[in-house]
């Protein structure tokens, strides 16, 4: 059995966050020479410009344990407590306008749409027989390569779906490094068919026009990374020392490690 891919997602808010670009861009160049880094890319919020986003997959996981230890030699633990439990909503001096602060570590799996649902990308990876739990909410992650003068027409798109039922977050970034690679990211909470229900509304509204359309986008040619969509069981993670635990002390396992 291959060894699965490590996908990372920090997402924070920042009062300062205009005058870090540059040292963002140089750390990410940097981090991507790194042994076993297969994309280590960062975002900024086209609506909410204090809004960070960093997307990191690595080979395994040895290579991220590689990275991490590196990480931590390099000081980086304490810029990362701003992301984490109590600040999912930001700071008192500093709140979130939108989407959630958060640490999110997930097994890679890439999807596809097959039929009108979605499902693993590669059909080996797939069984017909059996349907695994959804449990909590819905982590999306969708990325691909578009003109950024598009970006403007999805803040009604954008605006709309937000105020859905269940979403807590929906939105589009850009790229500090490559501006025609587009990062989507979509939080829906629990129950599952939360979901269900929104992506039901998008399906309406593709046959029959009711609501607003999905704005048209121009594809541009993408020179780093992979495009794609992502659909993980949404968890947060916080640092029990320095190691990365599920947020939740209920999900905690201290005899078993699951692979």
């Amino acid at each position: 059995m291959p060894l699965r891919s490590v996908r990372v997602l920090y997402c924070s808010n920042e009062r300062e966050l205009a005058n870090r670009l540059d040292a963002l861009r140089a750390r990410a160049s940097a981090i991507r020479t790194e042994p076993g880094c297969l994309e280590f890319d960062t975002f900024r919020d086209v609506e909410f410009p204090e809004n960070f986003a960093q997307l990191e997959l690595w080979e395994n996981a040895a290579a991220f344990d590689a990275h991490w230890q590196r990480s931590k030699e390099t000081g980086i633990l304490g810029a990362l407590e701003h992301t984490l439990a109590p600040h999912h909503h930001g700071t008192a001096d500093y709140p979130r306008r939108s989407g959630r602060n958060g640490a999110e570590f997930y097994p890679y799996q890439a999807y596809a749409i097959v039929g009108r649902t979605f499902a693993a990308k590669d059909p080996a990876e797939r069984i017909e027989s059996l349907r695994w739990p959804s449990r909590g909410g819905v982590r999306i992650v969708i990325q691909s390569s578009t003109d950024p003068a598009d970006d403007a027409a999805f803040i009604a798109y954008s605006a709309e779906t937000r105020a859905q039922k269940g979403c807590l977050e929906f939105a589009f970034y850009r790229s500090l490094e490559f501006p025609e690679n587009n990062l989507h990211l979509e939080l829906w909470a629990g129950p599952p068919e939360t979901y269900d229900e929104h992506y039901y509304q998008r399906t309406i509204q593709q046959l029959y026009g009711a609501g607003l359309p999905r704005p048209p986008t121009t594809p541009w040619e993408r020179r780093y990374g992979v495009a794609g969509f992502e659909f993980y069981q949404h968890g947060f993670f916080t640092l029990i020392g320095d190691v990365w635990q599920p947020e939740d002390p209920a999900e905690r396992l201290s005899t078993v490690r699951w692979a």
